[in-house]
């Protein structure tokens, strides 16, 4: 049998409002500063976290981990990873996305408001630095 496609509708994302554009820019500053606390130590052999930050690109705000490569032969001295998404779909509905390891974002709050991303992102391991 051949594959079979199935037609989904997929909102696109939009601007949040101006008040909760605020409301988000400050829940990421907390959460970013909380994440900074817990860095691990640096390593002379493998890859480990120097910088965390929320950075808007377009309408998604995304969570950027800075590592540093201090092996041997490293291809660069540092990279960033992505490592979690917030878009906005109107009408106050958010989803909040986690990057997997094949590059593949991951929907973890879908069509949800706004508090409950934000307090999802607070507590799960997704969107903690290991």
């Amino acid at each position: 049998m051949g594959k079979e496609y199935v037609w989904v509708f997929r909102p696109k994302p939009r601007k949040p409002p101006g008040n909760e554009m605020k409301k988000i820019d400050e829940f990421a500053e907390k959460h970013v500063q909380k994440l900074k606390e817990h860095l691990p130590k640096p390593s002379k052999k493998f890859n480990y976290v120097t910088d965390v930050y929320a950075r808007w690109r377009g309408l998604r705000l995304y969570l950027v981990a800075k590592y540093a490569s201090p092996g041997r032969n490293p291809i660069s001295p540092h990279f960033e990873d992505k490592f979690a998404r917030l878009e906005c779909f109107g009408n106050g509905k958010y989803s909040l996305y986690a990057e997997r390891h094949n590059g593949q974002w991951m929907p973890i709050v879908y069509n949800k408001p706004l508090v409950e991303c934000l307090k999802e992102m607070s507590r799960n391991p997704w969107f903690q630095i290991h």
